[in-house]
């Protein structure tokens, strides 16, 4: 919480530093208006410490959100199929454009949606993946996440999927790097 509420500098842990969720982070949503100035703030003075600074945030467009979208260079939309709708995509999209105007800023790049816990096995989820891409095909990231166990251990342990032991989470390693490798290119074709 203390991001929005003060310009704070993060500290570093190693390779990669994780700012966990707290009670206090969920408060942030009823924050003044000036707490997404401030959180920008905090993101600009950790920008020279860090490559990436991944913000995870909820599906809903409060505070939260609108902090990220206006501190962001870049954009990635985590959906999952079941709960895909159309006007939801519209909002984020409005949401984008409306947090750069009010803020006079350039619009963050928007990289596309992506299938996050997507069960290849699933013939349901199969179509309604293929439904997705026929109907708003421009959209999509050109990859996926698949529905995964290992994934949810890794947050509770809180190391990278490709840090543990065993087959499916040297596949989710593998998978995961995909996306992370095809952000970074997307974002230096978008950046220079």
């Amino acid at each position: 919480m203390s991001l929005f509420n003060e310009p704070t500098k993060v500290p570093r842990t190693g390779h990669f530093t994780v700012a966990g969720a707290t009670p206090e982070l969920f408060d942030a949503e009823r924050a003044e208006q000036s707490a997404i100035e401030t959180f920008r703030e905090s993101m600009k003075i950790n920008a020279d410490d860090y490559d990436f600074c991944i913000i995870d945030t909820p599906p809903l467009l409060g505070l939260r959100t609108f902090a990220a979208l206006l501190s962001a260079d870049a954009v990635l939309a985590p959906i999952e199929l079941g709960d895909y709708s159309i006007t939801g995509v519209q909002r984020l999209l409005q949401a984008i454009k409306g947090v750069s105007q009010h803020y006079g800023r350039d619009e963050p790049n928007f990289l596309g949606l992506l299938a996050s816990k997507f069960d290849r096995r699933s013939p349901r989820e199969r179509a309604l993946f293929e439904g997705l891409a026929e109907e708003i095909g421009g959209l999509l990231f050109p990859g996926v996440v698949g529905k995964r166990d290992v994934y949810a251990r890794t947050a509770s342990e809180r190391i990278p999927v490709w840090q543990m032991k065993g087959p499916s989470a040297r596949d989710a390693g593998e998978e995961i790097r995909g996306v992370f490798a095809k952000v970074e290119k997307m974002m230096e074709l978008s950046h220079g």
